[in-house]
């Protein structure tokens, strides 16, 4: 059995890998949701943005995509929920 110390170091770089995979996804589904939103695909864009905050619920850019193809749509009131999820978000990180 490993030392505790070298377990600790083990789960601690699993934990960041994990971390870092998540954020990768998160990414490229944002961009992909960003390509969308400039093709006019917005319903695609939703999905996409859907996708990324699923993936990491406090990836802000996310929810400002997503919240520009509701506006889009004609869903004020799904876009205004994506802006004060963000507002929430910069509140936390303060």
């Amino acid at each position: 059995m490993a030392p505790p110390s070298e377990l600790v170091r083990r789960k601690v770089a699993e934990a960041i890998n994990r971390g870092r995979e998540l954020y990768h996804r998160a990414t490229e589904a944002r961009r992909r949701g960003f390509r969308d939103l400039a093709e006019k695909g917005f319903d695609d864009t939703v999905t996409f943005c859907g996708e990324a905050i699923r993936i990491d619920p406090s990836h802000a850019p996310a929810y400002l995509l997503r919240a520009q193809a509701y506006e889009q749509l004609g869903d004020d009131d799904r876009a205004q929920d994506d802006l004060t999820k963000i507002d929430q978000l910069e509140g936390d990180s303060e």
